[in-house]
């Protein structure tokens, strides 16, 4: 298949191929669609089928030294187990029957329509009934439903749906959230491969895996994916704007706390401050007085004793 280039090497894509060699057994493939890995992986080993983790053995277990999962990033890791889902679904188409499992009707699928199932296998295994590869019927199981985990009917080429409304339509099940599968370019090109290879009329009928749509899909898809861009880019320049302020009013704050520092205002002296500071200087005062009154008094008894002296200097004569 050329489109597998996209997402395999050649020298991955005959390593898996011989590993589908030596484990693939005719008939029994589980393919699944809205519900978890986990849960398709017990059904499909409680009823000895393989799924794709079974058929791809070692080079699916990441602590084998053979799984290519130590070589690869993880968007390159998604990229091939894409591949490796294609080549599975390639391999499938050459067989007579397949089993889905899904949540029961009205809402088999998911209702985006970007999963593995509805971008990759469901458009391959369509894509060679058209050329005539195949005569292969596709079946549904919704283990879901309690007691119906083994009931089967046909989805495809016939759309048997009523033998289920005849049996469960009325039996009560725990619905969950349809996740949101991540916008792979990868899955789109595979899917617009097969419609330049088998013509856009290919999809008009395939209602029940919601591939007719698919174009009108990838477009909503991508006007959502642009405007959430859009909204991501306004929220951006509004934080920018608003840090810029906040970055203003902080500068202007710094400025005014400047312009305090160097104007110090003088404090107003209260009753009790003016009435310590007048003590202080009538204190001040009085030690003054003092000083020049021992001053004075120095100066008088100097002069005192040299009065004295010339008396008797006077009497010696």
């Amino acid at each position: 298949m050329p489109v597998l280039r996209q997402y395999l090497t050649i020298e991955e894509e005959k390593q898996i191929i011989e590993q589908f060699r030596q484990s693939w057994r005719p008939n029994v493939q589980v393919l699944w669609n809205g519900i978890l890995r986990e849960e398709a992986q017990k059904w499909a080993d409680k009823h000895d089928m393989q799924t794709l983790t079974t058929v791809m053995g070692l080079l699916m277990n990441k602590e084998n030294p053979l799984c290519p999962n130590h070589d690869k990033t993880k968007s390159s890791w998604t990229r091939y187990i894409e591949g490796a889902s294609a080549v599975f679904a390639w391999s499938i188409s050459r067989e007579k029957t397949v089993v889905v499992l899904s949540p029961p009707p009205p809402q088999r699928f998911n209702p985006i329509g970007l999963t593995n199932f509805q971008m990759i296998e469901a458009p391959i295994l369509h894509w060679a009934a058209a050329l005539g590869h195949t005569s292969l019927q596709i079946y549904s199981v919704h283990p879901m439903v309690k007691g119906a985990e083994d009931f089967r009917y046909q989805i495809w080429p016939l759309d048997e749906t009523r033998n289920w409304d005849t049996h469960f339509r009325t039996v009560q099940y725990q619905q969950r959230e349809w996740r949101v599968p991540s916008w792979d370019n990868w899955k789109i090109l595979i899917r617009s491969t097969l419609d330049s290879m088998v013509g856009s009329g290919f999809w008009i009928g395939s209602e029940l895996f919601g591939l007719s749509k698919w174009k009108q899909d990838s477009a909503r898809m991508k006007e959502v994916k642009e405007q959430k861009k859009r909204e991501y880019k306004l929220k951006e320049e509004a934080k920018k704007i608003k840090k810029g302020k906040q970055l203003g009013q902080e500068e202007k704050k710094m400025r005014k706390k400047k312009i305090r520092k160097k104007k110090k205002p003088i404090k107003a002296k209260t009753s009790g401050e003016t009435a310590e500071g007048q003590k202080s200087g009538q204190e001040q005062k009085k030690c003054t007085k003092k000083k020049k009154k021992g001053k004075k008094k120095r100066k008088g008894s100097g002069s005192e004793k040299v009065e004295k002296k010339k008396v008797k200097k006077r009497q010696e004569l």
